[in-house]
Protein backbone atom coordinates (compact mmCIF):
# COMPACT_ATOMS: atom_id res chain seq x y z
CA UNK A 1 0.00 0.00 0.00
CA UNK A 2 1.39 3.18 -0.78
CA UNK A 3 1.22 6.65 0.14
CA UNK A 4 -1.52 7.46 -2.09
CA UNK A 5 -3.61 4.20 -0.93
CA UNK A 6 -3.31 5.48 2.51
CA UNK A 7 -4.04 9.20 2.01
CA UNK A 8 -7.49 7.74 0.20
CA UNK A 9 -8.64 5.44 2.96
CA UNK A 10 -7.89 8.52 5.28
CA UNK A 11 -10.08 10.41 3.27
CA UNK A 12 -13.10 8.02 3.55
CA UNK A 13 -13.08 7.61 6.80
CA UNK A 14 -12.79 11.41 7.67
CA UNK A 15 -15.92 11.77 5.00
CA UNK A 16 -17.81 8.95 6.93
CA UNK A 17 -17.39 10.89 10.25
CA UNK A 18 -18.27 14.05 8.67
CA UNK A 19 -21.32 12.83 7.45
CA UNK A 20 -22.17 10.45 10.20
CA UNK A 21 -21.61 13.68 12.35
CA UNK A 22 -24.03 16.34 10.23
CA UNK A 23 -26.83 13.27 10.56
CA UNK A 24 -26.97 13.26 14.25
CA UNK A 25 -26.25 17.17 14.76
CA UNK A 26 -29.53 17.66 12.30
CA UNK A 27 -31.50 15.77 13.48
CA UNK A 28 -35.15 17.34 14.77
CA UNK A 29 -35.40 15.89 17.83
CA UNK A 30 -39.25 16.99 17.16
CA UNK A 31 -39.60 14.51 14.14
CA UNK A 32 -41.37 11.24 15.19
CA UNK A 33 -39.41 8.26 15.00
CA UNK A 34 -40.86 4.90 15.95
CA UNK A 35 -38.93 2.06 17.35
CA UNK A 36 -37.53 -1.03 15.17
CA UNK A 37 -38.68 -2.98 17.98
CA UNK A 38 -42.31 -2.80 18.41
CA UNK A 39 -43.23 0.59 16.63
CA UNK A 40 -44.17 3.21 19.18
CA UNK A 41 -42.96 6.94 18.92
CA UNK A 42 -39.37 7.22 20.60
CA UNK A 43 -39.92 9.91 22.90
CA UNK A 44 -38.16 13.49 22.21
CA UNK A 45 -36.18 13.35 25.71
CA UNK A 46 -34.67 10.09 24.91
CA UNK A 47 -33.79 10.91 21.16
CA UNK A 48 -31.74 14.10 22.61
CA UNK A 49 -30.26 11.73 25.22
CA UNK A 50 -29.24 9.29 22.45
CA UNK A 51 -29.11 11.19 19.47
CA UNK A 52 -29.32 8.05 16.75
CA UNK A 53 -31.40 5.49 19.39
CA UNK A 54 -33.35 3.31 17.05
CA UNK A 55 -35.34 1.40 20.15
CA UNK A 56 -37.36 2.75 22.73
CA UNK A 57 -35.74 2.73 26.16
CA UNK A 58 -38.00 -0.67 27.57
CA UNK A 59 -36.77 -2.31 23.71
CA UNK A 60 -33.07 -1.18 24.24
CA UNK A 61 -32.86 -2.94 27.39
CA UNK A 62 -34.43 -5.81 26.05
CA UNK A 63 -32.16 -5.66 23.16
CA UNK A 64 -29.02 -5.77 25.44
CA UNK A 65 -29.93 -7.88 27.61
CA UNK A 66 -30.01 -10.60 24.31
CA UNK A 67 -26.29 -8.97 23.71
CA UNK A 68 -25.04 -10.93 26.79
Amino acid sequence: MDVADCAQRSEGWLLKAGIDSYRINNTDINETIECIDCEEIIPAARRKAAPGCERCIDCQEVYEKGQR
